[in-house]
């Protein structure tokens, strides 16, 4: 079961500050750019009414239900607006991000991004959530923009859900990101930092998975030679290439692997159309699966990752038969290197990247 205390998170640009009354100024401040609390369906305090938002945080806080921070933007000093986790549910490890505004003239800066990356990153890694929750009112469509831009997924409509400042009801736009999405939306935020500018990138996720990087260009390697195969295959279907093929293997001595060209050329004999049109399009079916392995993989992306294992791991019992029948190097480093990419993602499966901030 999670726990939370107030702390300073910093980083990125910007230092999220517990919440306190000496941040009632500052917050007034950032309110007055832009007037933000004439918009009806924002949370945000009007100027003489600072000091009891901020009364009012810190009473949930108390409780065990918020947890609030005024952001303070790093190169100006100047507070530029607040956010909080709220709705904390403890025994489930469920926090939500929200009550988040900011000072107009930081409005799609890089500050939104950068707290959400320190809010995240300490709830998902420090802390240890589950999930992570963010929600908005349906007529503040700016912010489901931009909530649906960090990558969270959009999990439904609750209907006539909270009271408005004015008294009026609101529906809730609910949207989630789950700890195994985490690592895939910390590198999109941390991509969307280095576009502001200035952001430092977090150490280790700018680079690559190697292995995932090596397991990649191998399916695609293989994606890119069974396509071929396949096209190969059924150009063969035109009587002049067949005939073209023949001649040119008839040919072809290459010694100790005249072997292989005779039971190519026995193959092609043999062979009906409809035997070699199932083949080819066998082939390039089984190379566009390669593709999306890799491809998947390439951008590590976490179902390509469970793809790769059922897809590699049903293929073993085969080769232990193939090899027992007939034990060739190939087949045995073929064996070897199917049994070590399994290995390798399922580690990666079982144990998630949990870097901290």
């Amino acid at each position: 079961m999670i726990t939370l205390s107030p702390v300073v998170l910093e980083g990125h640009g910007v230092r999220l500050e517990p919440l306190t009354p000496t941040h009632r100024d500052g917050l007034a401040a950032a309110a007055a750019d832009g007037r933000l609390w004439e918009l009806w369906y924002t949370a945000v305090p009007e100027p003489d009414k600072t000091a009891t938002y901020i009364a009012d945080a810190l009473k949930n806080q108390d409780v065990g239900t918020m947890l609030p921070w005024a952001v303070r933007e790093l190169t100006t000093g100047e507070i530029v607006g607040s956010t909080r986790y709220h709705d904390i549910v403890a025994p489930i490890n469920r926090v939500e991000i929200g009550y988040t505004w900011y000072a107009s003239r930081w409005q799609r800066s890089h500050v939104n991004t950068a707290c959400k990356l320190l809010l995240l990153g300490h709830a998902f890694d420090t802390v240890g959530c589950d999930v992570v929750g963010l929600r908005t009112d349906n007529f503040n469509f700016a912010s489901q923009k931009a909530i649906a831009a960090l990558g969270a997924k959009k999990d439904g409509v609750i209907r006539h859900h909270q009271a408005r400042r004015d008294g009026t009801a609101r529906d809730s736009v609910m949207f989630s990101i789950l700890a195994a999405e985490w690592r895939d939306v910390k590198r999109h935020l941390v991509t969307r930092l280095a576009r502001h500018g200035g952001a430092p990138p977090i150490a280790g996720d700018a680079c690559r998975d190697r292995g995932l990087a090596l397991i990649a260009t191998f399916k695609l390697f293989k994606a890119l030679l069974l396509i071929l195969a396949g096209a190969g295959a059924l150009s063969l279907l035109r009587p002049e290439m067949a005939t073209q093929v023949r001649e040119w293997l008839a040919d072809f001595t290459v010694g100790r692997g005249q072997r292989l060209v005779e039971r190519a050329l026995t193959l092609l004999n043999v062979a009906s159309p409809k035997r070699i049109t199932e083949l080819g399009i066998a082939s390039i079916l089984y190379g566009l699966l390669f593709a999306t392995e890799g491809i998947g993989l390439w951008m590590e992306k976490r179902w390509a990752e469970y793809l790769t294992i059922v897809l590699t791991a049903s293929l073993i019992p085969f080769e232990i038969y193939e090899l027992y029948r007939r034990m060739t190097v190939p087949r045995a480093l073929a064996l070897v290197v199917n049994v070590g990419v399994v290995v390798y993602l399922v580690y990666r499966v079982r144990h998630p990247e949990r870097k901290s901030d």
